[in-house]
């Protein structure tokens, strides 16, 4: 069977011992100065999450099994989900134990103030500032949007409706009502850098040294 894209999370990133990841919003910005000495600034458009993989040491063996994912991810027409894997889950309920069979979704969309109420959570649920939160909207194609919570303390009420939540990146145009949300594994659509790519080092007894980086893309 073909490999199809994006891959998911347990079909590459998951797939590698990874000994560290960053993961942050890029600028988008250009800026220009005033005769008066002002400077004026603009955004250019969305603000992509971007950052950089680098792979523990394997076996020589481990390795020829995960080289093949890196070379397919590589590819022009490749894509894949990521996520950071520090940040896994909200900060009270990392592993989504509290979540449970939950099947949160967005609820309404202010994007004047950057923000959305999520609903269908469990009663009284928190969410905390750096928690981050995925959700997908559009067809054709799907479109991944992630972000990072604003707000102290959002806490969703009896009815498992949160207050708006200011987010960052703010979330884009598009996005509607009971669009699917996402706060276990919340992850963003990437390719890899052209150019980034590193392979591993190898000997006899060792692969090391393997790493690339990444920045999510809308389609």
């Amino acid at each position: 069977m073909a490999t199809t894209f994006p891959l998911s999370v347990g079909d590459f990133i998951e797939r590698f011992p990874i000994s560290s990841i960053t993961m942050s919003v890029g600028e988008s910005l250009v800026t220009s100065r005033t005769r008066s000495g002002e400077v004026l600034r603009a955004d250019l458009g969305i603000r992509p999450w971007q950052g950089k993989v680098e792979l523990g040491r394997m076996l020589p063996e481990e390795y020829r099994a995960v080289q093949p994912l890196l070379m397919v991810a590589a590819s022009a027409a490749a894509s894949f989900m990521v996520y950071d894997t520090q940040f896994s889950g909200p900060l009270n309920d990392p592993s989504g134990a509290i979540l449970g069979s939950a099947t949160p979704a967005i609820g309404a969309v202010d994007i004047g103030a950057r923000s959305i109420r999520i609903k269908d959570l469990p009663a009284g649920y928190q969410l905390v500032r750096g928690d981050r939160i995925a959700f997908t909207y559009g067809t054709n194609p799907v479109r991944y949007s992630l972000h990072s919570v604003v707000n102290q303390i959002p806490t969703a009420d009896g009815a498992g409706l949160t207050p708006f939540i200011e987010l960052t990146p703010p979330p884009p145009i598009g996005p509607q009502v009971d669009d699917p949300v996402s706060l276990i594994k919340p992850s963003c659509k990437a390719v890899i850098v052209p150019g980034t790519m590193t392979p591993a080092t190898k000997d006899r007894w060792l692969a090391q040294g393997a790493s690339f980086e990444f920045i999510q893309t809308l389609r």
